[in-house]
């Protein structure tokens, strides 16, 4: 038995190394200097990422682990440092993503003296974690850190909040690496769940006596990796096939089944489902997002529910049988079940000319749109010109705002894996620093950002974190100078005008510069595709800042 003895900063990054951990993003701060030193100590096995505030630090983190498939660490100090990261951890908890927070706190004998920086972090994170932790003794550190990996990826993956005071993170362990488990929590999934044969065949019975079989896809066929057994299965059953925003990348877009994302803004997606007579869902928890506000025409069909969470299955749609497992895994069975009853292999779906028809008849419409605005920059023509120059597995980034709306709808996807990001507690400001944790995990791939300049604002900052850490992303902002999803939705509400809503005209483009980072200014539409090239063959961070009226998707996209 080897026993060493370690500061508890150091025993922490141990762990770190031991499940595969290579970079910390975050902010230091006095309390989490043992940690920083632990880390600096142990290069290059592990880094420090150093971001300029810890919202953002998070949120790059959350990023990073989607892209990697792995969970990731974020740190931030006491008090305010914490308060900052609460952001990035309540995305990471709405997204299912295993982010572990790692936050200091003052010394246990100052605590409910007032001291600086003193605050209830873990009862201001507990509701957005799976487990928020507060250790008390230097062992009791160690061991919620080392659950904090397991928790994050079983079961439906989520962030874990461990809380150290400064005096814990001071002392010295004998840290005994014997003790801990032989297993490791570094790889998504952890462990493959398999449902009950009976519900399996209840499931296929149902399958089979089906002819209009629509599937929706979410985010958990891409934690699960199930990319090519959803492709499989759908020949198979002949299904159509829609995506949640944020399964977007689970299923080839030009393949001949796919139906876009399912949206009362996608016409052909609305369409399908109305004529199905079963839907299968597949890792999603069905939110708001994901079903326009629960409008899609679920609630008459026959649904069967797959998921790794048995909270999730049924929670907002009656389902005829629900299925409680990894999608891979579930679906391998399905397909193994499926082709022992039928002699064919691949059902030729009853609707692939429709589809094909509502998906030729969008196009047109996309086209016409682009042609109706000429050189005037709009949404239409860039996302469209996005989608012939960039590689198949360039990692695409939507903000939490109108402008994400035209990258979900519009681009159409060639390639498959986590290849498309998004915000999903609607966290407005998000894309800059996904793009960041993207290309951290990414650093061979093209990873593009597209955002308005109301979420830009919040996040630019980062352009000197991007130019330090050699990081060339690039950012689209379209730039209306104002809130344009918020202005829309008081036009709805009745405002007879925009009211608090409206920005200076700023050059994001000027701004990038002054940061070290290129900057392209583009107020005609051509100029865009030049713009693009330039941006792809940049070694440093580019913003590409479109100068361009406001337009608003719900009445622009029901095409």
């Amino acid at each position: 038995m080897r026993i060493e003895r370690v500061n508890v900063g150091k025993a922490l990054v141990k762990i770190m190394i031991k499940n595969n951990i290579k970079h910390v993003f975050g902010l230091p701060g006095t309390q989490t200097l043992p940690i920083y030193k632990g880390i600096m100590e142990e290069e290059p096995n592990i880094s420090h990422l150093l971001f300029r505030c810890e919202r953002c630090a998070a949120l790059a983190a959350t990023a990073y682990s989607k892209v990697i498939l792995r969970p990731s660490v974020c740190d931030a100090t006491a008090g305010p440092g914490a308060t900052n990261a609460v952001t990035g951890v309540a995305e990471a908890w709405s997204g299912s993503v295993p982010l572990i927070c790692v936050t200091s706190d003052v010394h246990l004998s100052m605590k409910y003296k007032w001291a600086q920086q003193e605050i209830d972090q873990v009862n201001i994170l507990k509701p957005i974690v799976k487990r928020s932790f507060f250790a008390t003794k230097p062992e009791d550190a160690v061991r919620y850190f080392n659950a904090a990996f397991r928790l994050s990826i079983s079961g439906r993956p989520g962030p874990i909040h461990v809380d150290l005071p400064a005096d814990i993170l001071l002392s010295d362990i004998d840290y005994v690496e014997e003790h801990e488990s032989h297993e490791t929590y570094h790889e998504l999934p952890y462990k493959r769940i398999e449902p009950s044969d009976e519900d399996l065949n209840k499931a296929v019975d149902i399958i089979l006596k089906s002819n209009k079989i629509t599937i929706i896809a979410g985010g958990g066929v891409l934690y699960s990796q199930a990319e090519n057994e959803l492709l499989e299965f759908s020949e198979i059953v002949g299904a159509a096939v829609a995506t949640t925003p944020f399964g977007k990348g689970c299923f080839p877009e030009t393949h001949p089944l796919s139906i876009g994302v399912a949206s009362i803004l996608n016409e052909p997606s609305l369409k399908i489902l109305d004529d199905s007579d079963l839907i299968i869902i597949i890792g999603s928890k069905m939110d708001q997002f994901a079903t326009s506000s629960w409008q899609l025409p679920l609630y008459s069909k026959e649904i069967i529910h797959i998921d790794i969470d048995p909270e999730e299955i049924g929670r907002n749609y009656p389902i005829k049988v629900g299925l409680i497992g990894d999608a891979k895994t579930t679906l391998r069975k399905l397909i193994k079940i499926i082709k022992a009853k039928v002699k064919s292999s691949n059902k030729k779906s009853v609707r692939e000319e429709l589809i094909r028809e509502l998906m030729a008849e969008r196009e047109r419409k996309i086209k016409e749109r682009i042609e109706f605005y000429g050189n005037k920059p709009n949404p239409y023509g860039i996302i469209k010109e996005l989608e012939k120059i960039l590689p198949n597995d360039a990692v695409l980034i939507g903000d939490a705002s109108s402008s994400a709306w035209w990258l979900v709808y519009l681009y159409k996807l060639k390639g498959t894996g986590r290849i498309f990001l998004r915000p999903s507690s609607g966290c407005i400001g998000a894309a800059f620093p996904f793009a960041l944790g993207a290309k951290v995990a990414r650093e061979d791939k093209v990873v593009v950002g597209v955002g308005g300049d109301g979420g830009f604002g919040m996040s630019l900052h980062e352009l000197e974190t991007a130019k330090r850490l050699g990081l060339p992303v690039i950012y689209i902002v379209f730039n209306d100078s104002a809130l344009g999803w918020i202005s829309f939705d008081e036009k709805e509400l009745g405002f007879n005008k925009s009211y608090s809503t409206s920005f200076s005209q700023l050059n994001f483009d000027q701004i990038a510069k002054a940061y070290g980072c290129n900057g392209i200014e583009v107020k005609e539409q051509r100029e865009f595709k030049e713009a693009i090239k330039e941006a792809i063959n940049s070694d440093i961070a580019t913003v590409i800042d479109i100068k361009m009226e406001t337009f608003y998707p719900p009445k622009e996209l029901r095409l």
